[in-house]
């Protein structure tokens, strides 16, 4: 059948009216116009409940009852953005589907982020919407908040750097800069410990290091996990 045989025509002397859905192998959805993807009307609006903000379109899969989600959009009705995504409700100011979150992978302890704001949840000691600010004098990194003087290098010598909490000074030319030397193992049968920052140390020298690295005072809280 042709496009304009499928079109709705009417016949207003005889009071017809066909779409084309009548033709098709499982007949028409209850809508009378949508063609029925499956039988027993599987696969029809008023079987999938599809969300009409998460959703091309209103019918579904006549098999999974999947509906057709828009970009970053999950669920079978497409009722919930995806993990690491945001705001379904922004569809309805002109975004095609959710946002990602782009939560910094340093800074942030997941990927995904509150629904309506976007705000991801960041480290301890770490701000920002995205999880992306230090307190001042430390720098984001792979570690979390690093001091400055462990990240990077100062124009200068030793005299004109203080290092502390087991760091040493380093100078490379005319730079110096503070180091952490101190090698631990990744044993995990040693004794686990809770520092005072609330974190889990497998051992004490991790919980050195750690103090180290971030240039601030920790101290064992108690023997076990926190």
């Amino acid at each position: 059948m042709n496009v304009q045989k499928r079109m709705l025509l009417m016949c207003i002397s005889g009071e017809l009216m066909q779409t084309g859905c009548e033709s098709s192998k499982y007949g028409c959805c209850r809508d009378k116009i949508t063609a029925a993807p499956g039988p027993m009307f599987l696969g029809c609006p008023e079987r999938c409940g599809c969300n009409k903000r998460g959703s091309y379109g209103s019918n579904c899969d006549p098999v999974t009852r999947q509906c057709r989600c828009k970009p970053g959009i999950g669920g079978i009705k497409c009722n919930r953005c995806e993990p690491g995504f945001w705001g379904l409700h922004k569809i309805l100011e002109g975004n095609e589907g959710c946002v990602a979150c782009n939560c910094n992978k340093f800074g942030s302890v997941r990927t995904d982020c509150e629904q309506t704001t976007a705000k991801c949840v960041c480290k301890p000691g770490i701000t920002g919407l995205k999880c992306d600010k230090c307190p001042q004098g430390t720098i984001l990194g792979p570690e979390g908040c690093t001091h400055a003087s462990i990240a990077y290098p100062i124009n200068g010598s030793c005299d004109d750097i203080v290092c502390l909490y087991g760091a040493v000074c380093v100078e490379h030319g005319t730079k110096a800069q503070c180091a952490c030397d101190i090698i631990c193992s990744n044993d995990n049968s040693l004794q686990m410990l809770c520092g005072s920052d609330g974190n889990i140390y497998i051992n004490e020298c991790q919980l050195k290091l750690a103090s180290c690295r971030y240039q601030k005072e920790l101290s064992i809280a108690h023997i076990g996990p926190c």
